[in-house]
C-alpha cells in the first residue's frame, strides 16, 4: 500500500481537443487524506460529509475506442457514453489482461491475472466490508463463468438474470438494463452493481432505428443472425459493402448499449443524493468492423489487448463546489487495476497482495510490467514494459518483440508494431516473462526453458 507521502502526480496530457479540459488532472479527495495538486503541492482535504456513493461497473464485451462518438467514431450513436467519458478520468493506455472477455472480467473483479489458492478478497468482498450490497447482471452465459469458480466463486448478494440470457447472442441490452434498474430499487444502502453487455458480434441482435446504415436493404452474407462459424468461413470473400454492413451492425449494437446505459445511470442518480462512481470499460477489442478483424481469434499482441477505460469519480462533497475529476492519463494500466482503484477512491487502502494497483489520480505507481495471459485455445502470455513488449507462446515455443511508435491517429496516441531487431533489454524481458509464466502455472519448467531459448522473431499474422 502506498503511503500518503508517497502519493504524487501520475501525469496526463491532452488527448483530443474538446474532450477534456486540461492535460493535468485536477485532484479532489474522497476521504480525509492529504492529496497533491496537479503541481505536486499538498492541499488540505476536508473529511467526507456524504454517504458513500454507489459503484457501477459497466463492462462491454467487444467495445473499442472508435465505437464512441467522442473519439471520432463515424458510425457512433453514443451520446450517453460520450457524456460519461467527458466527465471521467480516461485511461488512454489501458489493456485487457486476457484476450477472452470472461477471463478479463474475472481478472477485473479479482485484481489478479490468475486465481490462486490463497484467494484474497475480491472487489465484491472489499466493498462488502463497507456495508455495500452487490449484484451482478450478466448479458451472456459466458459472463456467468467469470464469477463462478467453485471454491473461488465471486459471491455477489444477487445475480439477476435478464430475459434472453441463454440466447446465442446474449440478452437484449434493454433486458439487461431492466434487470439492473429493478435491483437498484430506491433504498439508501450503498450498492455495487456490475453489469455486462453481450459482445456485438454474430449472431447479431437486430436493433432497428439506431444506426441508419444497419437498416438499409442488403442481400450479402454479412447479415444479422450470421453464425460465428459461417462468418469465419465467408469473411475471406467479403467485399467492401459486406465489411460496411458488419461495421454498421456492430455500431447499432453499441448504440443499443448506450441507450441501456442511460437508463441505468438515471436510475442510479435518482435513488440517492450522492452521485455514483461509474466505470466504463471494454473487455476485449472489437471482433468486427472496418479494421479487418472478423471473428474471435485470441491474440495477445499488445495492440489487440488495448481497451477503453474511463472512470467517473463521484465528487467528494455535495454542494462543496469541488470540481470533478476529469482528464486523460496516458499511464499504462490494466483492467486488474480497476478494483484497487475503486477501493482507494472509497478511502480504503488498496491491497498489496494483488497484481492490480490503484491508479486513482495522484497515486504514484512503482515501475512494473503489465501482463496478459490465457490458456484457452493457446497457452501464451505478454509482458508490456515501457516502450517494449514481449509476447510468448507455448507449443511450439515462439516469441515476438513489439515496440511502441507514435501514430498520427488521435486514438490510440501510441500504437504497437512487431519488430525483428531485439536488443539486450528484450532478452531480459523475455527471461522475466518466462519465469512469470512458470510461476503463473501456464507452462511447465521444460516449456519455460524452451521459451527462454526461443528465437525472438515477429509472429506473422494478418493483423
Amino acid at each position: 500500500m502506498q503511503s500518503d507521502a508517497e502519493r504524487g502526480r501520475s501525469g496526463g496530457r491532452p488527448w483530443i481537443a474538446g474532450i477534456v479540459a486540461a492535460s493535468a488532472v485536477g485532484f479532489v479527495a474522497l476521504g480525509a487524506r492529504d492529496q497533491r495538486s496537479a503541481e505536486g503541492a499538498e492541499v488540505a482535504v476536508p473529511a467526507r460529509a456524504v454517504p458513500r456513493p454507489d459503484v457501477i461497473v459497466v463492462a462491454v464485451d467487444g467495445l473499442g475506442p472508435r465505437d464512441l462518438g467522442v473519439f471520432g467514431g463515424d458510425l457512433a450513436a453514443t451520446p450517453v457514453m460520450d457524456e460519461l467519458v467527458r466527465a471521467s478520468v480516461v485511461y488512454s493506455d489501458a489493456y485487457a489482461p486476457s484476450p477472452w472477455a470472461s477471463e478479463a472480467l474475472r481478472q477485473t473483479l479479482t485484481g489478479r491475472y490468475r486465481d490462486s489458492d490463497d484467494a484474497p478478497p475480491t472487489l465484491v468482498d472489499e466493498l462488502g466490508y463497507l456495508a455495500y450490497r452487490s449484484a451482478f447482471v450478466p448479458a451472456h452465459e459466458r459472463h456467468l463463468a467469470a464469477v463462478d469458480g467453485g471454491e473461488n466463486a465471486i459471491e455477489f448478494d444477487a445475480r439477476p438474470e435478464p430475459l434472453g440470457l441463454d440466447d446465442p447472442a446474449g440478452a437484449l441490452a434493454d433486458a439487461v438494463a431492466g434487470a439492473a434498474v429493478a435491483w437498484l430499487g430506491v433504498g439508501e444502502q450503498p450498492s455495487l452493481l456490475v453489469v455486462t453487455f453481450a459482445d456485438p458480434r454474430p449472431p447479431h441482435h437486430r436493433y432497428p432505428g439506431l444506426v441508419a446504415e444497419a437498416d438499409r436493404p442488403y442481400g450479402g452474407p454479412a447479415r444479422a443472425g450470421l453464425e460465428h462459424d459461417d462468418l469465419l468461413r465467408t469473411a475471406p470473400t467479403f467485399e467492401p459493402d459486406d465489411r460496411d454492413r458488419l461495421a454498421a451492425l456492430h455500431a447499432s449494437e453499441v448504440a443499443a448499449v448506450d441507450v441501456a446505459l442511460g437508463k441505468i445511470l438515471r436510475a442510479a442518480e435518482e435513488r440517492r443524493a450522492t452521485p455514483p462512481h461509474v466505470v466504463l470499460l471494454g473487455l476485449r477489442a472489437p471482433a468486427l468492423g472496418r479494421e479487418g478483424r472478423y471473428g474471435l481469434v485470441p491474440s495477445l499482441a499488445p495492440e489487440d489487448l488495448r481497451v477503453p477505460l474511463a472512470i467517473r469519480f463521484s465528487p467528494p462533497l455535495t454542494g462543496s463546489g469541488a470540481a470533478p475529476l476529469t482528464g486523460v492519463l496516458d499511464l499504462p494500466v490494466s483492467l486488474v487495476d480497476v478494483g484497487p482503484t475503486l477501493v482507494d477512491a472509497l478511502g480504503r487502502d488498496a491491497r498489496l497482495d494483488l497484481d492490480g494497483r490503484s491508479i486513482f489520480p495522484g497515486a504514484r505507481l512503482p515501475d512494473r510490467s503489465l501482463h496478459a495471459v490465457t490458456t484457452r485455445g493457446v497457452r501464451a502470455a505478454v509482458a508490456l514494459f515501457g516502450l517494449r513488449a514481449i509476447e510468448l507462446a507455448c507449443d511450439p515455443p515462439r516469441a515476438a518483440v513489439h515496440a511502441r511508435r507514435p501514430s498520427d491517429e488521435p486514438v490510440p496516441a501510441l500504437s504497437w508494431t512487431a519488430v525483428s531487431a531485439p536488443g539486450l533489454r528484450d532478452e531480459e524481458l523475455r527471461s522475466a516473462l518466462s519465469s512469470w509464466m512458470a510461476e503463473a502455472g501456464i507452462a511447465s519448467i521444460d516449456e519455460t526453458s524452451e521459451l527462454r531459448a526461443a528465437p525472438l522473431d515477429p509472429i506473422e499474422s494478418d493483423r
